[in-house]
């Protein structure tokens, strides 16, 4: 005998007509996935929804006077997958267009069967399960704080997206010989090393500019800066920060040196082609340019 999942719906549609459609889709869906399917119509009060209480919800992209995105980045996130449907026949770069992590995926009520839309929640939920995993595991450094890389990349993503007309720099700081500190002086302190670090820098950001450790050795730091010129100049004072902090700090470490560099680009580029030139320019900087030793 098969087991069935029952997988608990919350259709929100101010079209009845249109959620009657989806409802019965999903009630007459074979094993081993069975629906309890609930409907929202009424626009007036959809703060009142208990969105806990469901796996899964089917959102609409056009609720009368207000779009199911708009409502969907008002309200509080909630712990489920959101699918948006929406009355358009080519939706088509909806993706792009509208980047929330509760959104899964943007599904055109013209081509909804019963199967495609059960494939499409289960999939979600299973694709939002993951997501959640990972944030958990993925959300901050433990010694620091500071947040991990894939954190990182979609805030550097975010920035990138909101801001037009300034310049983007992003500033790499490497401790090239941690491998031979934690041998002499002992995990605990590299990790105070790494601390002290990302504590200056902390206290050093301005508004908007982003922070990160994304492995044992690097940090970066994102500053935004109204001319390449102020860009240059924001991340010179930063590195002049680093170099007299570090050498007052632990000046018993005479093997401690800070590999960094930094890209500056126009914003009209993306988060992963920084980080690509970032990287080769951390592996082309030498001591001339780029190095701190004491």
């Amino acid at each position: 005998m098969t087991d069935l999942k029952i997988t608990r719906v919350i259709i929100v549609d101010d079209d009845p007509d249109d959620a009657y459609i989806a409802a019965q889709l999903l009630r007459s869906s074979p094993p081993p996935h069975q629906y309890e399917v609930h409907t929202h119509l009424d626009i007036n009060n959809i703060a009142d929804i208990n969105f806990e209480a469901y796996d899964v919800c089917l959102l609409d992209y056009d609720l009368g006077m207000i779009t199911g995105i708009e409502f969907l980045e008002m309200s509080a996130r909630s712990s489920i997958p959101f699918i948006v449907l929406s009355g358009a026949q080519d939706i088509t770069g909806f993706e792009k267009e509208f980047d929330n992590a509760q959104i899964m995926h943007f599904v055109s009520k013209h081509e909804l069967t019963q199967a495609g839309l059960s494939r499409t929640i289960q999939y979600s939920i299973k694709q939002f399960e993951q997501l959640k995993a990972l944030a958990a595991l993925a959300v901050a450094d433990a010694d620091t704080g500071l947040a991990s890389q894939v954190v990182f990349n979609k805030q550097l993503e975010q920035l990138i997206d909101s801001t037009t007309d300034e310049t983007i720099s992003v500033l790499g700081i490497d401790v090239r010989n941690h491998s031979n500190i934690e041998r002499r002086f002992g995990s605990e302190f590299y990790a105070t090393i790494m601390k002290s670090i990302s504590d200056l820098l902390l206290l050093a950001l301005r508004e908007r500019e982003l922070i990160s450790r994304t492995s044992s050795s690097r940090i970066l730091v994102t500053t935004v800066s109204s001319s390449p010129k102020a860009a240059n100049e924001r991340v010179t004072s930063l590195q002049q920060k680093l170099v007299q902090h570090v050498s007052q700090a632990f000046p018993e470490v005479d093997d401690l040196e800070l590999k960094m560099a930094s890209i500056s680009e126009n914003l009209a580029t993306s988060a992963s082609e920084l980080l690509a030139a970032l990287e080769f320019a951390l592996s082309e900087s030498n001591h001339s340019g780029g190095s701190l030793r004491h």
